[in-house]
Order: structure tokens, then sequence, then C-alpha cells
């Protein structure tokens, strides 16, 4: 069953796992649309009509358009950050007496956070 088949996908009024709505971007510059379809996946649309389907971390699962922007496709399907670690830059926690500049209990959840296993 292609992705592009399943009945669950409601681009504007689905629900992520996490009972929140699900994202939907538009890269001006590159006049395409993001949207989250779930389990990771987002299609992309661009303005001539094309469209395709991919992994948040990148790589192409169907669908006429091949290539995207990874860094789109992770902030668009990407996992979701836990909450004490969404921070406004200008509010983000510094410690200026460690060398990373952040406080211990941010930097040992820094792998998490960038999406590696630690």
């Amino acid at each position: 069953m292609s992705v592009s088949d399943r009945k669950a996908f409601k681009p504007y009024y689905g629900l992520h796992p996490n009972d929140r709505p699900l994202r939907k971007y538009r890269h001006v510059a590159m006049k395409q649309t993001f949207e989250e379809l779930g389990d990771g996946l987002v299609k992309v649309t661009a303005d001539d009509g094309r469209t395709g389907v991919f992994q948040w971390r990148g790589p192409h699962v169907e669908g006429e358009l091949t290539q995207a922007n990874v860094h789109m496709l992770v902030w668009t399907g990407g996992p979701d950050l836990p909450d004490d670690c969404r921070f406004h830059w200008i509010e983000t926690p510094i410690d200026v007496d460690r060398p990373s500049g952040w406080p211990e209990e941010y930097e040992k959840r820094l792998p998490y956070v960038i999406g590696r296993s630690a």
C-alpha cells in the first residue's frame, strides 16, 4: 500500500499521535509546501503541482518530486523536542563557566535533542 493510498491522511485536520495538529510549512524561496503525514513522513508539493513523499531524515519514498530541502523535512516531520528544551534563542540558558556553554542538565540531553542516541 503506497503512502498516497492511506485513508487516514488529512493534511489540515489530522492530529499527530501526541494530539497536536500536523505541521505544515511553506518555503517561499523554494516555492514548496511541506506537510507532515505522520510516522516520520513529509509530503512536499511544488508550485508546478509535482509532489513527493520523504522520510524526515531525507530519503525519497515516492512521487515525482525526488529532491527536497532536508532542513525543512527535519523541521516538518522530525521528532518533537522535549518541552523543557524548547527555547526562543534569546531565552536559551547558558553557563559561562562550562566549555560548551550549556548548563550541565541540558548538555546531558544534547544527543537526544539533535537526533542521535546517546
